[in-house]
């Protein structure tokens, strides 16, 4: 609760937008990873989020129209910032490049209109690749979810 309080007044007094890439990492951990992975006991969380990080999955997300779906993909990561740990079922853990556990990146969020959009990735080297694009309204709600799998 302290947390959502402390966003609040930094959005309403600061002026300033919420941590939405925390947000999806707060959420992922707290609601999708017992349901997509109901065995797993540790996960890797990469503490700062990815500015280089490619959309492209986008296009195949059928909760948006074409032109919003182009205009994400081509849209600027706004600034890298420092995540922190989120509570979690399982233990999260730094990222470390060499373990075969899985592994979570956050994008750096994107603005289109008034929507901002975040991806998390989770994977497991040399087996899959699970991607979660978050689509935030202004006042950081939730408004959608793009889900979609490859096998690598």
């Amino acid at each position: 609760m302290l947390p959502l309080l402390h966003i609040l007044f930094a959005q309403v007094f600061l002026g300033t937008t919420p941590d939405l890439e925390q947000w999806s990492a707060d959420h992922f951990f707290k609601n999708i990873i017992t349901s997509r992975y109901p065995d797993l006991k540790v996960a890797e969380l990469s503490k700062k989020t990815d500015t280089t990080m490619f959309f492209g999955i986008v296009m195949t997300c059928s909760q948006w129209d074409e032109e919003t779906r182009k205009r994400i993909f081509s849209s600027a990561p706004e600034k890298q910032i420092e995540l922190e740990i989120p509570e979690s079922p399982v233990a999260v853990k730094k990222y470390r490049k060499n373990t075969n556990r899985l592994k979570v990146i956050v994008s750096s969020r994107r603005q289109v209109g008034d929507s901002y959009y975040v991806e998390v990735i989770a994977y497991r080297r040399l087996r899959f690749i699970d991607y979660f694009i978050f689509q935030f309204d202004q006042n950081g709600r939730i408004v959608e979810v793009c889900q979609k799998s490859e096998i690598i």
